[in-house]
């Protein structure tokens, strides 16, 4: 039972590894354009995160956390050069709230209490790429996002004990991998060319907001 588990862990972590080989690609190919803001508030935490983890009992499920915790330094790196945003009122905000999490963290003995505030700080670094990807879709690799999916899943089934602590980190990023891609897939109306001209200004007035360093 225990090998299996393990199985399942090790698998998620190649997964994850392998999905940031595309995503590597795209960005320096220009096709794929990181949010610095969340790349940055994952980057900060990610060491915080996976040593809650695993100070929370993790053992099996504790590869991924690592691996994304490199893979978004990584990230983070390219998106000064090849990355969008970072100074909007919107990233502002949520850096603000990962950064009292991590000061919450820091102030708890708890483990768990830890892994909570961290895993709440992160979320907060995902809702700047998510309004990315629902202005500009293709602005990311949704090859990458859906190998995360599967990671995520195969970290769940990799959860020897059902607690909620330990279930909570791969049902986070399940969920929230999943809003990702699911942006990227939703489809867009198609304007006739009586409404299609407000749709092209705001979208006009958006995307310079997104872009700017």
């Amino acid at each position: 039972m225990h090998s299996y588990h393990t199985l399942f862990g090790v698998l998620s972590a190649l997964i994850a590894l392998v999905s940031y080989i595309p995503y590597f690609r795209s960005i320096l190919k220009g096709e794929s354009k990181p949010s610095r803001a969340t790349f940055g508030t994952w980057s900060f935490i990610g060491i915080v995160e996976t040593a809650s983890y695993a100070a929370s009992g993790a053992r099996a499920t504790v590869w991924l956390p690592i691996v994304y915790a490199i893979g978004d330094i990584s990230v983070f790196i390219l998106s000064f050069k090849r990355g969008m945003g970072g100074k909007q009122p919107l990233d502002i905000l949520c850096l603000l709230g990962a950064v009292a999490g991590i000061v919450c963290w820091a102030i708890t003995k708890d483990p768990r209490l830890a892994l909570y505030l961290s895993m709440s700080a992160s979320a907060c670094g995902f809702i700047p790429t998510l309004r990315k990807v629902y202005v500009l879709p293709q602005s990311e690799n949704r090859t990458t996002w859906a190998m995360d999916i599967a990671a995520a899943a195969c970290n769940l089934v990799a959860v020897a004990h059902l607690n909620s602590y330990l279930v909570l980190y791969p049902l986070y990023t399940l969920v929230f991998d999943s809003g990702v891609v699911g942006l990227m897939m939703m489809p867009r109306r198609v304007q006739h060319s009586t409404t299609v001209r407000p749709t092209r200004r705001a979208r006009q007035r958006v995307r310079p907001a997104l872009q700017r360093a």
